[in-house]
């Protein structure tokens, strides 16, 4: 190895570890953001130092860090690909499943999923909400409520038969749909009940 590579390597090594450290200092701050910190900050006019406390907010900037966290380690293993094999390098850039999950990291950075829910038949309508639930009247009978507010995700209400699950992770939002559509399963027959409508 010539002292140019072994200077560039060396160089690479610091800015990776230093970028891995800015990464991991910003998955902290999304898992232990507290509103007391936040009052604290605000407390002492230091607010100008807070980011946006909004859930998809935090969500993206998590999933952008995990993003380039593996960013990193990939161009480390690239770097230790190059120095032995070059052909290795070729068959795992190129590589379908390597796209695959590339591209829903992304994807989830930049818009991310969202499920919509649709109410049929009659009753089946949003009775009433608030800024933490949706609250269902399920044929006059029963009053069931569902939070608005998830730990992966949110559901947002559309008009007073469509309900709109947002989130970063595809699986996390399918799985809150999921659990949506299980507290009224559809019923083909008298055609009532919660079913996925539109994905996106």
């Amino acid at each position: 190895m010539s002292k140019l590579h072994f200077y560039l390597f060396n160089i690479f090594n610091f800015f990776s570890i230093s970028l891995k450290f800015f990464f991991w200092r910003l998955l902290c701050w999304c898992n232990f953001y507290s509103e007391k910190y936040v009052y604290l900050m605000q407390k002492r006019n230091l607010s100008f130092f807070l980011f946006p406390a909004d859930t998809l907010v935090k969500e993206r900037i998590f999933l952008a860090s995990w993003l380039g966290f593996l960013l990193i380690e990939f161009f480390e293993f690239i770097v230790q690909i190059v120095k032995t094999n070059k052909q290795k390098l070729y068959i795992l850039c190129f590589s379908p499943i390597f796209l695959s999950y590339f591209k829903l990291f992304v994807n989830g950075v930049i818009t991310g999923f969202s499920v919509f829910c649709q109410l049929k038949g009659i009753g089946y309508k949003v009775n009433n909400y608030d800024e933490n639930y949706l609250y269902f009247n399920l044929g006059n009978r029963n009053l069931i409520s569902v939070p608005k507010i998830f730990s992966s995700g949110f559901t947002k209400l559309v008009n007073p038969q469509l309900i709109k699950i947002q989130g970063l992770f595809q699986l996390n939002v399918y799985h809150i749909a999921s659990l949506t559509k299980s507290l009224s399963k559809f019923n083909f027959y008298r055609k009532k009940g919660i079913h996925f409508f539109l994905e996106v």
